[in-house]
């Protein structure tokens, strides 16, 4: 064994002295002198970006109290009117056909339901745009006169935003 020690210092069973670190030594302590590697980071989840807002854009650009029911009592009516009926069409068509009132084709039922269907999508534009968007003007109660303004209005901003 005298045979395999070295001048270095090293061992006879093949042990490294303090002077010379093994690999498995060298792996678990950095060396001071060696750039730092990258750490791994975990991905985060980020937040969704807010665009920053100020409050004088905020109070300027919301929908007033007033204002919002205003337009749901309209989308209510105008909208849920035509809706309530077009799910009553297929059962009244069950019972006149069944009480021999009527023999009615199934697109007539289905048209008929569809229709109803339309009107209640279209009384949601409607109720919006018929209602008054000023908070001191209660309006019409049809509201075809706000309706004209706000289409116009409507239609500026949009001209705004494209040009």
């Amino acid at each position: 064994m005298a045979a395999n020690s070295k001048d270095d210092g090293s061992s006879a069973a093949g042990f490294a002295t303090d002077a010379e670190p093994t690999v498995a030594e060298k792996k678990k302590k950095p060396r001071l002198d060696a750039p730092k590697k990258a750490s791994k980071k975990k991905k985060e989840k980020k937040a969704p970006r807010r665009l920053p807002t100020r409050k004088a854009e905020n109070a300027q650009s919301a929908i007033p109290k007033v204002v919002s029911d205003r337009m749901v009592k309209r989308v209510l009516v105008i909208s849920g009117i035509p809706s309530i009926l077009a799910f009553g069409v297929f059962p009244f068509s069950y019972y006149a056909s069944l009480q021999g009132w009527v023999s009615l084709p199934p697109f007539v039922t289905l048209a008929a339901s569809v229709t109803c269907l339309t009107l209640g999508l279209g009384g949601i534009s409607y109720g919006v745009l018929s209602a008054s968007w000023d908070e001191d003007i209660e309006g019409s109660a049809a509201g075809l006169k706000e309706f004209k303004l706000n289409l116009g209005r409507l239609k500026d901003s949009r001209k705004a935003q494209k040009g």
